[in-house]
């Protein structure tokens, strides 16, 4: 199976975007948090539990990351339970982000908890490559790995695809 890694920058959000995803990714650390604190007690979680405004594609996000912190807690991996502090970063995988085309031009489109934001793409060589890939297979063949997105609105996409 071929891998391929590459960097797709993103055009500047527009200030509204920003915020909502910045408003985003401090309900997600609260909701991380009040998390851990649950896992912790024992209570068993699932996203309709859990009393923040976000999607539950990215609550789910915040309740594995919860029973990881905990587990290696409870292993003595970790000297104590953690507490996220600011703004945490949405990992984002198959379920809560998605890609489109309007007038030949691509957006990448996270979830957020007013819905899809789509952010436009600037076209780099790989983008104009590979991009077309992400519409045309199936969401469990285009898994990549990326935390979005990062202090120079890029992201890091690691496919892995035999039909690249």
């Amino acid at each position: 199976m071929a891998t391929i890694t590459f960097v797709v920058k993103l055009k500047k959000p527009t200030r509204v975007k920003h915020k909502q995803w910045v408003e985003d990714q401090l309900e997600y650390t609260k909701c991380l948090n009040w998390c851990i604190q649950e896992v912790y007690m024992g209570e068993r979680l699932s996203s309709k539990d859990v009393p923040f405004n976000l999607m539950s594609c990215i609550k789910n996000e915040a309740i594995r990351r919860a029973k990881k912190a905990v587990s290696d807690y409870r292993k003595g991996k970790a000297k104590n339970l953690p507490v996220f502090k600011g703004y945490q970063s949405i990992s984002i995988n198959n379920q809560n982000w998605d890609t489109q085309t309007k007038n030949g031009r691509w957006y990448i489109g996270f979830t957020s908890s007013l819905g899809k934001l789509y952010l436009p793409v600037i076209e780099s060589e790989e983008v104009k490559k590979y991009f077309y890939f992400f519409d045309l297979l199936p969401c469990h063949l285009r898994g990549i790995g990326f935390q979005c997105p990062c202090s120079d609105w890029s992201l890091h996409f690691l496919s892995c695809c035999t039909n690249f």
